[in-house]
């Protein structure tokens, strides 16, 4: 059977087969078989970027007029979650195609060299490796948090792991980092316009700690709602102000409708306002729901909004798709393209968001309660192997629809006609990606609801 027909078998987008080997995997020359130039790629990642915090996304208070812009003459889908909402898991599903119970990087990496040429990791086949094996120049910029040292797909590094601050020296009496950051990546891409580019700009803010050049504040002195870090959101106008003269750079070089351009983030933020406090590490929308902005107008329409419900494993198919790279069997990710293109195909109807969350407050997280959730159309269902710090019960139910706040736990036995159809599929994608903490949860919910 062929991926394809196996993805849209299962409808989960997901094929297991481990062990591959680089050297094995079939690449093309970064130039299309007609002899003209496949696309650049400038791939925008930050860190901890809510969903909501987007102008164009309903927050009238958000000051993100580039990042509204891209969403208008690009794709922007609304329901896209990370595979886990922490960041190194997060980043590893961007890279690899991977889920973390599959790529086994299921917390986050310090002290470690580099992930994606450790064996303890399924991480040695990533899109920029393929890419700069089919003739790519490829380079990385920013918060990377998969290792320490540079890894051998890049080029040109200009990474750090992670908990550098976000200013160069003394807060607001130096340069931000991230505008720093942008100005290598904007030579970055003059030194390379004469040849295929891969470009990793990733940005550390907003994560915390909350700050940011005050000459973002003024857009939100008299508007973050319920008292919100006001910070925060000025980071991400910093942000969109970066992302504006990236866009620029390309604009100047003639190369902007010649560039895929992917904005996303690795997870959210909820503020602490979830039990156990924290920022993340969980299935709630403020944690798990990210932005996904694609834009390349050679090939996608702008201005649609897909609901489709998206998986930050479906990034790396839908990369190397455009670029006219095979895709490797062992992806448990999905490619956009078609969806973009508007075809008429059958996707997911469901999408699962893993999470391993404290039992306490002590940091020992190999004590820590596995969770799986899954969010339909409809409703999303959190189930957890134990009690964590993040939660008041094991198992979750939210209407989406009515309650797209996540408020209102409506678990019971007397849901049992929503939750039994979501455990199927639950069921069905954890055997399809060899997840036995996700079929173990299955179990123990259907002995508790008599689901069938």
């Amino acid at each position: 059977m062929k991926r394809r027909e196996f993805l849209k078998k299962i409808g989960a987008g997901t094929a297991v087969a481990l062990g591959c080997h680089v050297l094995d995997l079939p690449y093309v020359h970064a130039e299309t078989s007609s002899g003209t130039r496949p696309p650049n790629i400038l791939f925008i990642l930050s860190d901890q970027h809510r969903f909501d915090a987007l102008g164009v996304h309903g927050s009238k208070y958000m000051h993100t007029p580039n990042l509204d812009k891209l969403c208008r003459e690009g794709v922007r889908f609304t329901n896209t979650y990370a595979a886990q909402a922490v960041c190194s898991p997060s980043r590893a599903s961007i890279f690899s195609g991977l889920y973390p119970h599959t790529h086994l990087v299921q917390d986050n990496i310090y002290g470690q060299p580099d992930v994606t040429s450790m064996p303890e990791y399924h991480m040695s086949v990533t899109w920029p490796l393929l890419l700069q094996r089919a003739g790519y120049s490829t380079g990385y910029i920013g918060k990377w948090h998969l290792g320490e040292q540079a890894p051998k797909c890049f080029d040109e590094w200009k990474g750090f792991n992670s908990g550098k601050s976000h200013w160069l020296g003394k807060s607001y009496n130096s340069q931000y980092r991230p505008d720093w950051e942008t100005e290598q990546g904007l030579d970055f891409i003059k030194r390379n316009k004469n040849k295929p580019f891969v470009l990793c700009q990733s940005y550390y803010p907003p994560h915390t700690p909350y700050t940011a050049p005050k000459e973002y504040w003024k857009y939100y002195e008299k508007g973050v709602p319920d008292g919100k870090p006001m910070e925060y959101y000025a980071a991400v106008s910093d942000i969109d102000m970066n992302v504006g003269r990236l866009i620029r750079q390309l604009d100047d070089l003639d190369l902007l409708d010649k560039t895929l351009i992917i904005y996303t983030s690795d997870h959210g933020d909820t503020f602490g306002t979830r039990p156990g406090g924290g920022n993340k590490r969980s299935a709630y929308d403020e944690s798990a729901r990210v932005p996904l902005i694609i834009r390349y107008p050679h090939i996608f329409e702008g201005g649609k909004v897909p609901e489709h419900l998206v998986s930050n494993v479906d990034i790396m198919p839908t990369i190397l798709e455009v670029a006219g790279v095979e895709i490797p069997d062992n992806l448990q990710g999905r490619s956009l393209v078609g969806v973009m293109k508007s075809k008429t195909e059958e996707w997911r109807t469901a999408v699962c968001i893993e999470n391993r969350e404290d039992l306490d407050k002590g940091g020992d997280r190999s004590r820590n309660a596995n969770s799986r959730g899954v969010r339909t159309k409809t409703h999303k269902l959190i189930l957890r192997d134990k009690l964590s710090i993040r939660a008041k019960t094991t198992r979750e139910l939210y209407d989406m629809i009515r309650d797209a706040g996540e408020q209102k736990n409506i678990y019971g036995k007397e849901q049992i006609s929503v939750i039994a159809p979501i455990l199927n599929w639950l069921e069905n994608w954890s055997r399809a990606t060899s997840d036995d903490v996700g079929l173990q949860l299955v179990q123990a919910c259907r002995a508790d609801t008599g689901a069938k």
